[in-house]
């Protein structure tokens, strides 16, 4: 029986498969897609689609850190005021929403949670979208597709979603009865 318990999450669009990527790909990802998607509510983000930038586009990189700035990899061109600008509208947008959580791409410019390669650096950080939601939402449970991967990992993310869910929609369904149907048996 699937549980009346619907967390809405909001997920970078290419992990659900959609083609959205610099290249024209996606990087869906199986628990996106087979374990989650019968449970939850997918809320697709894409801020570089968001931004305008096209599909296919040129691929963009992080050319500086404090504060991020944004560039296309190809000219130079600097794209952080268009790209911050969606990001700003996809995080007003998640709020009004009522999002439970995030799940980002890794290593991304845009959404990488901690891992989005800084060029000029050698170093990583957080993308620009996920750095601008992180302070719009702060509260709001974040995981990238390798957390997806980490079973403990995806679990404390999950919890955080499904209390977040169950204020939302003043559901009494047991957190430990929606986990262990998603997750199986541990």
């Amino acid at each position: 029986m699937i549980s009346p318990l619907r967390p809405r999450i909001a997920v970078s669009a290419c992990l659900l498969g959609e083609a959205v990527r610099y290249d024209g790909t996606n990087k869906a990802h199986h628990v996106v897609t087979e374990v989650l998607a019968p449970h939850v509510e997918w809320v697709p983000v894409c801020p570089e689609v968001e931004a305008g930038f096209g599909v296919p586009r040129p691929a963009i990189e992080v050319v500086s850190e404090d504060p991020v700035r944004v560039a296309r990899v190809a000219d130079g061109e600097d794209v952080t005021e268009k790209l911050r600008g969606a990001a700003s509208n996809l995080a007003s947008r998640l709020n009004e929403l009522g999002a439970d959580g995030q799940i980002v791409k890794a290593r991304s410019p845009s959404c990488g949670l901690s891992d989005a390669p800084r060029a000029l650096s050698g170093g990583t950080g957080p993308g620009l979208y996920v750095g601008v939601l992180l302070g719009a939402l702060p509260d709001l449970p974040i995981v990238d597709e390798a957390g997806l991967d980490d079973p403990a990992r995806l679990r404390r993310f999950l919890e955080a979603v499904v209390s977040r869910a169950r204020q939302r929609m003043s559901c009494d369904v047991s957190a430990l009865d929606w986990l262990a149907q998603v997750l199986g048996a541990e």
